[in-house]
């Protein structure tokens, strides 16, 4: 009865799991930075509120934060570890380790 309730509960933690491939995680971060660059341009261009600018930023972050808990996931790493990224320096060691190291999850790497 425990191993069954067990093994449910795993199922159930796996299916809440978003995993991002190493190209996945690539594109969503180059397509956060991009995007979110090029609507603050835009925005200063024309004097748009700081706060709207803000907003553009927090959007661009969250976005990034996302892919980096994603990834770690898909290496079968907690996603807690993302604080990593808010470390000066390591958090470019910490994103050159999470581009070139090989997912767990082969279904995802094609």
């Amino acid at each position: 009865m425990e191993i069954a309730k067990m093994e449910g509960t795993k199922k159930v933690q796996e299916r809440f799991l978003w995993k991002l491939c190493r190209m996945q995680y690539f594109g969503m971060c180059v397509g956060a930075g991009t995007a979110g660059s090029a609507i603050g341009y835009l925005l200063k261009e024309y004097n748009a509120p700081e706060g709207v600018m803000f907003f553009v930023a927090y959007l661009a972050a969250i976005t990034g934060i996302f892919a980096v808990v994603g990834r770690l996931h898909d290496l079968d790493l907690r996603g807690w570890l993302a604080v990593f990224m808010f470390i000066p320096f390591v958090n470019i060691v910490f994103g050159l380790f999470l581009l070139f190291t090989k997912g767990v999850t082969t279904s995802l790497e094609k």
